[in-house]
């Protein structure tokens, strides 16, 4: 107990030293700090005088500076006129990059000497720099411009696609002629101005449009556009001054529909190249105004000329040059569209809306026209072998044709609401619905297209009724409607969109077919038929009466050898089939007639002129064969008249 605590004195009297000399350190350390403090304090108060020195040659020395540098801006302004004049007036085709840098400074130095016109020198330097930019500004132009025209002599060709001459230079044949209406093919590959060119013109639309020089507008728009108007002179067919379009023939207004067909496809890929062109080169707003002078005559001239082939004369088979026009400018409208939206042209797709409108009322006029061309069609003059007229075959073949546009059925059908909506979707840049399926769609329309088509048919009909009453032979006659009545069945029977007619009226047309060959058979052959079930009496079997008979069934099979020979079916099973029935219904009269009168005694041997199998054969190897001169005889003569009457 005595050790521990004699221990923890110990470490209590160490402790208490420690502090004490940890104190002395402090107070030593302190008053050593307290002098470097004052030494410090002194050093302060000598150096003062010299670093006040300093900071006054510092700022001096950097107004020097900025002196110097304000001088030599100056300077460099001033001079910046002959050092830059050697680059500029080379021009930029020695070196475009570093014309273009020339430039760009003298625009610097005018700029900043018009702001610093106080200064001695600045107005004798602003003039010679003005000067030289009027120069430096005067050669770009000059190469802006040759740049321009040395790419326009190839770029009428570049908006044409391959083929599409080809495509629309021969006359419309309905779906027989693809119609290129898709946004690929009528905008087509073309490219108004290389890559290259367009860099080269944009920037020194720049330069010159940041120097306020309008001159390179102009001539853009100038050289552009006849460029484009170009790409359409020679396809737009104008009227002559003074013209009636009342008397423009039809093959001269056919030439002008398909050429205005091309135009517009031309014109279609000459306004996308030219929008294209017209963004590379100019920046906002002047790309815009650029492309709207450049692309507005040419759409105004393109509207133009489909308003005069509208009003020109209605010949039948100008519907089809109407609906070719319809579905082209249809598909046109959707590129036209998006070129056209927000800039000044935008307003022609109202004259092309407008233009739309106005095709689909010539094209039912037209067809109307049609019609009353059917009716009509002079009765005098048909075919002397009873063949199909040619009007029944063209009739038909125009239906076929017509139905063979997409555009048919809504165009010269559809109800005011379709035609409506059709119009408005044209506005909005995109083609009218069509309805596939031929001649279908919806019930109303259906219906409409059933009855316009079977009352041209009963046109037709009516017209080739009046025909047969010309011919004096009545069995010619019958022989006459029962090849155009089967001609007009067999039509509508092949065609998908005439099928729309309805199984009645087939029917009921098969069944005047069917009568008029029995009326045929009965005028023509009812005679021999009688002469030969004419039962023999009294003298009729000695010499003299077989002498009769004989004379009168060879006569009256001469005759209708003779005449039978010249008339036609031109149609393979009905010809078949007719003779069948001659066969069926005369040879067996026959037979027992030469078994009743050759039983006198010579009378087979001075009488008989055909025998059975004798007569069999000029039926079937003679009789309702197509005779191709009396058939192109009158082709020619009808083909006569319809051109004169046209």
């Amino acid at each position: 107990m005595d050790v521990q605590l004699l221990g923890a004195g110990a470490r209590a009297v160490s402790l208490r030293e420690g502090l004490q000399w940890s104190e002395r350190l402090s107070k030593e350390t302190s008053s050593v700090l307290d002098a470097y403090t004052a030494r410090l304090a002194d050093l302060q108060l000598a150096v003062a005088p010299v670093t006040q020195r300093t900071q006054a040659l510092q700022a001096a020395r950097t107004n020097i500076r900025k002196a110097r540098e304000r001088a030599e801006e100056v300077l460099g302004h001033v001079d910046t006129a002959r050092q830059v004049e050697a680059k500029i007036l080379a021009g930029p085709q020695h070196d475009f990059g570093g014309f273009l840098r020339a430039l760009q400074r003298l625009e610097a130095a005018i700029a900043f000497l018009s702001q610093h016109r106080s200064l001695a020198t600045a107005e004798a330097a602003l003039g010679s720099a003005t000067a030289l930019r009027g120069d430096a500004l005067r050669l770009a132009l000059e190469d802006f411009t040759a740049t321009l025209r040395a790419h326009a002599s190839g770029a009428a060709s570049a908006v044409a696609a391959p083929g599409s001459e080809s495509a629309a230079s021969s006359p419309s044949r309905g779906r027989d002629t693809p119609l290129a209406g898709s946004d690929a093919g009528i905008e087509g590959e073309g490219e108004a101005l290389p890559g290259a060119a367009a860099a080269r013109l944009r920037s020194l639309a720049e330069a010159m449009l940041r120097n306020s020089e309008p001159a390179c507008f102009k001539v853009y728009c100038e050289v552009r556009r006849g460029v484009a108007e170009r790409a359409v002179a020679d396809l737009v067919t104008a009227a002559p001054a003074g013209e009636d379009p009342a008397r423009v023939p039809w093959p001269a207004l056919e030439a002008r529909i398909q050429a205005w067909i091309l135009a517009l496809r031309r014109l279609v890929r000459a306004a996308v190249a030219e929008h294209r062109a017209a963004a590379a080169v100019w920046p906002a707003p002047h790309d815009e105004a650029a492309f709207s002078e450049v692309i507005a005559r040419p759409l105004a001239a393109a509207a133009q000329a489909g308003a005069l082939i509208v009003a020109a004369r209605r010949a039948p088979e100008k519907v089809f040059g109407l609906l070719d026009m319809q579905e082209h400018l249809e598909a046109a409208a959707g590129p036209l569209s998006r070129v056209l939206a927000g800039t000044a042209c935008a307003r022609m797709l109202g004259d092309m809306v407008a233009l739309a409108a106005a095709l689909r009322a010539e094209a039912r006029a037209t067809l109307g026209e049609f019609e009353a061309t059917i009716a009509r069609d002079a009765p005098r003059g048909p075919p002397p072998d009873g063949t199909v007229h040619p009007l029944a075959a063209y009739t038909l073949s125009f239906l076929k044709r017509m139905f063979g546009y997409e555009a048919a059925v809504e165009t010269l059908f559809g109800a005011p609401a379709d035609e409506a909506a059709a119009l408005a979707a044209l506005r909005a840049g995109g083609a009218a619905a069509r309805r596939t399926g031929g001649a279908g769609g919806e019930a109303g329309e259906r219906e409409a297209v059933r009855a316009a088509v079977c009352h041209i048919l009963e046109v037709l009909l009516a017209n080739l009724t009046a025909k047969a009453r010309v011919y004096k032979d009545r069995a010619l006659a019958a022989l006459f409607l029962m090849n155009n009545v089967h001609y007009m069945v067999r039509a509508v029977e092949g065609s998908e969109a005439l099928r729309i007619v309805g199984a009645p009226w087939l029917e009921a047309h098969r069944d005047l077919v069917e009568q008029a060959g029995e009326q045929y058979q009965a005028l023509a052959w009812g005679p021999l038929q009688a002469l030969l079930a004419e039962p023999p009496g009294g003298r009729a079997m000695d010499k003299a009466g077989v002498k009769a008979r004989w004379r009168d069934v060879n006569a009256a099979l001469g005759v209708l050898h003779e005449s039978q020979s010249a008339w036609t079916i031109p149609d393979a099973a009905l010809r078949a089939n007719m003779k069948d029935a001659l066969l069926d219904d005369v040879l067996p009269l026959y037979e027992v007639f030469v078994e009743q009168y050759s039983a006198a005694p010579g009378s087979k041997e001075k009488y008989v002129k055909y025998t059975p199998a004798e007569l069999r054969a000029a039926v079937q190897s003679d009789l309702f064969e197509m005779r191709d001169d009396a058939r192109a005889l009158h082709a020619a003569a009808s083909l006569k008249r319809r051109t004169s009457a046209a």
